[in-house]
């Protein structure tokens, strides 16, 4: 009797057959790399899936059928998803949120009755973290509510500054910065908001509101009793603004954020332990195609910081490896830079960001192995980003393999 196919989407197969393949972090390119990898997964997720499956699934057996909803079951905890069903939602419209669960959200955020609290407590973040995780999935209900939880000074910090979303910034959670612009009037805060809708307008290659964004974060200025998140926000602004629409301060530019650095606090709460200004920084030289100061900036941090479990756990330091290994690859510094790309797992990069991470992952990947699914994959997340930005940087790693 044949078998009944399975009624599988075939872009939602192929997403997650791309995001199988970002995790193992190495090519499959010959029948016997799939018991290998079969072998990983087995491991990591402590079911037993034969190599067979996987030659079937990228091509080197040919089967006429789709893969069964236990292997996919499997295949999805691989990456990080309790299961098939669970992977899938992902890719579908979500129930938009009703007016209750929206005043429960809002309700959260109301501490009239709290004198005094902490910017950083612990419960708040992590309740604002469900928040965050929420709306960023729904942006109907993103849209409804983001003027009010704008208003509220509680949500202004643990939602809206602690949560900066890059992977819906173009798209949609540029408003979020927009309202909270409207009333957070404190120097930090409009610096902060100018500086996040500047790197959307960057993103999208927008010059003319790149000039608006940068005179006004220039006007407010900047001040060592500024966080250094926020320091290297305004610092990142003018670098790439200079780098690729000014160009006539520069060495003055580069002078500037190396001192900075080196006035920066290494100890402290509120972060201040973590090398926040590099990290911003570090980003912004990659992009501007400073490769030596990116490394050099990079490596004073890792020297002069202690390991915050914190950031370990969002990712931030594999970030900033990231950042480091593709600056060696540019300053032929190969060796060390594929070291470097072989410690990365891509699934470590945190929830708001994770989308652009992998993306500047992938473009490198892509760089090194010149797999063309690989190539797919990082074009599949610019596009839902709609980063211009990081779609042009691909096209001309393309281009000079083309030419």
């Amino acid at each position: 009797m044949p078998r009944t196919p399975n009624e599988i989407s075939q872009e939602i197969l192929d997403a997650l057959k791309q995001e199988v393949l970002v995790k193992y972090r190495r090519p499959l390119k010959r029948s016997i790399d799939c018991d290998h990898l079969a072998r990983k997964i087995s491991e990591k997720t402590k079911t037993n899936i034969n190599g067979i499956s996987f030659k079937r699934l990228f091509g080197f057996t040919k089967y006429p059928y789709n893969p069964s909803y236990q292997t996919l079951d499997i295949l999805s905890n691989y990456v990080g998803k309790e299961d098939w069903h669970t992977f899938k939602l992902s890719f579908e419209q979500p129930q938009e949120l009703s007016n209750s669960e929206l005043d429960i959200i809002l309700s959260i955020y109301d501490f009239d009755f709290i004198n005094d609290i902490n910017n950083y407590e612990g419960g708040i973040q992590s309740v604002s973290r469900t928040i965050a995780k929420t709306l960023r999935k729904n942006p109907k209900s993103f849209k409804k509510i983001i003027e009010q939880l704008a208003k509220l000074p509680s949500s202004q910090v643990f939602y809206i500054e602690h949560f900066p979303d890059y992977d819906n910034l173009i798209n949609f959670y540029y408003v979020a910065f927009e309202e909270y612009l409207k009333h957070k009037k404190t120097k930090e805060g409009q610096l902060y908001g100018n500086s996040l809708l500047f790197l959307k307008a960057f993103w999208e290659n927008n010059e003319e509101e790149c000039r608006n964004r940068v005179k006004r974060i220039n006007k407010i200025g900047v001040d060592d009793r500024v966080h250094p998140f926020v320091i290297g926000r305004y610092y990142a602004s003018n670098l790439l603004f200079d780098y690729h629409y000014s160009h006539d301060q520069l060495d003055f530019l580069i002078k500037q954020i190396f001192d900075t650095a080196n006035r920066m606090p290494k100890s402290g709460n509120h972060f201040l332990s973590f090398p926040a200004f590099q990290y911003i920084i570090s980003e912004a030289f990659l992009h501007c195609n400073l490769f030596n100061e990116c490394v050099a900036i990079i490596d004073s941090a890792f020297e002069d910081y202690p390991l915050e479990k914190e950031f370990v756990r969002k990712g931030y330091y594999r970030q900033m490896q990231l950042f480091k290994s593709f600056a060696l690859w540019e300053i032929q510094r190969k060796e060390e830079s594929l070291k470097l790309l072989q410690k990365i797992d891509p699934s470590s990069f945190y929830f708001i960001s994770e989308k652009y991470f992998k993306a500047l992952y992938l473009i490198h990947k892509y760089r090194v192995e010149k797999n063309y699914e690989i190539r797919e994959h990082a074009d599949r997340l610019i596009n839902e980003m709609g980063n211009k930005f990081l779609s042009k940087k691909l096209d001309k790693i393309v281009e000079k393999e083309v030419f």
